[in-house]
């Protein structure tokens, strides 16, 4: 098993270029031989938004591995130990205003089906390869939980209480109480932000999609999978990002070399001042 997971999963964790936060990603990775494996990523934001991921990476994960349903129907599982870490985080005391993305990938090995929860911006891809004659296609698997998506404005619109959807004059729509100028998330679901679900229409309930591998299979000789935060999707593209991997044959070093191009984007960007934390899994399917 160890060796299966040295050929065929690459990942990273880096912080970011921010002096006054310490790296507030987080990652799981869960591989039982010939059952089952599962990825995930974690993007803390606000003052403790790095024990909101980390936190929200254990409840969650020994949530979902203990369900006695999880093989039956991992989608209403996922769905129902995310609303459940949601609730474990509200009790904390220190969440008012620092929350994390959530993006798990579950693979059942024996039904070779991919089982795909998030929510938040946090990017999962699935790159596909007919023969070696055909270009990478890229998949994506999860669609950025941003708040002016007509389904989610409608959502945070027509919650209760609702919340706001507002333009912030430069490159994102945020989300608002009805009556402030907060909590200004850039995000329509997350878990933790306690303020932001009680007042400005937030959910911790993820989007989750199944993607049958065995019927890709036939159709596909390669399939890869991408799993990241979005300090790798900030300046690379879906299809971009499986076109850089792919030319490794090794996965660390094709997820060490993403990371490393999304750090020096990040860099050209801001003139050399600031990086968001970046982290990256990349699976050999």
């Amino acid at each position: 098993m160890e060796d299966w997971v040295r050929a065929n999963v690459g990942y990273g964790c880096r912080k970011g270029l921010k002096p006054e936060s310490p790296n507030q990603d987080s990652f799981s990775l869960v591989v039982v031989e010939s059952d089952f494996a599962m990825y995930g990523v974690y993007d803390g934001h606000g003052p403790a938004g790095h024990d909101c991921s980390d936190l929200s990476l254990r409840k969650l994960c020994s949530a979902f591995l203990n369900d006695p349903d999880r093989e039956k129907d991992p989608g209403a599982v996922l769905t129902k130990v995310f609303l459940e870490t949601q609730e474990i985080l509200m009790k904390q005391g220190q969440f008012d205003t620092s929350g994390t993305t959530c993006t798990i990938v579950y693979h059942d090995r024996k039904l070779d089906k991919l089982t795909i929860a998030h929510v938040g911006d946090s990017r999962s891809v699935l790159g596909k390869k007919k023969d070696d004659a055909s270009p990478w296609e890229s998949l994506e698997l999860t669609t950025d939980h941003k708040p002016d998506l007509p389904k989610e404005k409608a959502r945070i619109e027509s919650a209760t209480p609702p919340g706001r959807v507002v333009f912030d004059g430069y490159y994102n729509h945020r989300v608002f109480a009805q009556n402030g100028m907060y909590p200004g998330l850039n995000m329509s679901r997350a878990l933790g932000d306690i303020i932001a679900h009680k007042e400005a229409g937030l959910t911790a309930e993820p989007d989750v999609c199944v993607i049958d591998l065995k019927a890709e299979r036939e159709k596909y000789s390669k399939l890869i999978l991408l799993v990241c935060t979005d300090g790798v999707w900030e300046f690379i593209l879906n299809k971009e990002a499986i076109g850089m991997v792919q030319k490794f044959p090794d996965c660390q070093q094709a997820v060490d070399r993403l990371m490393k191009e999304s750090w020096d984007r990040w860099m050209k960007d801001s003139d050399n001042e600031i990086t968001d934390d970046i982290t990256a899994m990349l699976v050999n399917l």
